[in-house]
C-alpha cells in the first residue's frame, strides 16, 4: 500500500509539473498572438492619417484626369514600300508611341496616289484607300513597324497616312480632328 501511495505522490507531483510550466504550443500561440497585437498596434490609423490619405488619394485621380489627352499617343517614324513574298506591293509603316500609356491599337488610311498626284485605285474595290488597322501593345517610348498589302495599287508612289484612332490600354480612345491630326506623306524613291 505504500508503494502504491508513493507512486500516486509522485504522478500527481508530475502532473502539477506539467500543468506549472506551458507546452512548446502554448509558448508559440502566445508568441503569435503577441505579434498580431503588435502589428496591430503599429497599423492603427489616426484621423489625421485617414484624411491625409484620402486627399493624396485624391489629388492622384485629378491628376490621372488631367493628363494630355488631346495630344496624339502616336508619332509616324518612317515608311518603306516593298512587295511581299507572292509579289504584291506593301507597305510598311513604323510608329512611335510618345505616350505615358500602352497604346493596345490604332486604325487609320493609307491612300495611294502616282507622282502627278492622281488616285491610284485598287482593281476590286475601285479605291485609292486601303484601310490600316493595327493591334500590337506598344509600350511607351518603343517603335513598332506593322505592313499592309497595297492590293492592285502597284503604281503608287506617293503614300498619305492618317492615323484616325488609337486605343489605350486604360480604355480611354484618342481620336484624330483637323487641329490635332497623325498625318505624314511618304514618296518613294
Amino acid at each position: 500500500m505504500k508503494t502504491l501511495l508513493i507512486v500516486m505522490l509522485v504522478a500527481l507531483s508530475a502532473v502539477k509539473a506539467v500543468d506549472a510550466e506551458p507546452s512548446e504550443m502554448q509558448k508559440a500561440q502566445d508568441a503569435r498572438v503577441r505579434q498580431y497585437r503588435q502589428r496591430a498596434q503599429e497599423q492603427k490609423l489616426t484621423a489625421e492619417d485617414i484624411v491625409a490619405k484620402k486627399v493624396a488619394h485624391a489629388k492622384a485621380a485629378k491628376e490621372y484626369e488631367r493628363r494630355d489627352t488631346k495630344s496624339p499617343p502616336l508619332q509616324l517614324d518612317s515608311s518603306f514600300t516593298s512587295w511581299n513574298v507572292i509579289g504584291e506591293r506593301e507597305f510598311a509603316l513604323q510608329v512611335r508611341n510618345v505616350s505615358m500609356d500602352v497604346v493596345v491599337a490604332y486604325e487609320g488610311t493609307i491612300a495611294c496616289f502616282n507622282r502627278f498626284g492622281d488616285p491610284v485605285k485598287g482593281f476590286l474595290d475601285n479605291s485609292n484607300v486601303v484601310g490600316m488597322i493595327c493591334q500590337n501593345h506598344i509600350l511607351p517610348g518603343e517603335k513598332d513597324t506593322s505592313r499592309w498589302t497595297l492590293r492592285f495599287r502597284d503604281t503608287a508612289a506617293v503614300k498619305r497616312v492618317r492615323i484616325t484612332r488609337v486605343k489605350l490600354d486604360d480604355g480611354r480612345i484618342w481620336t484624330s480632328s483637323p487641329s490635332n491630326e497623325i498625318y505624314a506623306v511618304y514618296e518613294d524613291q
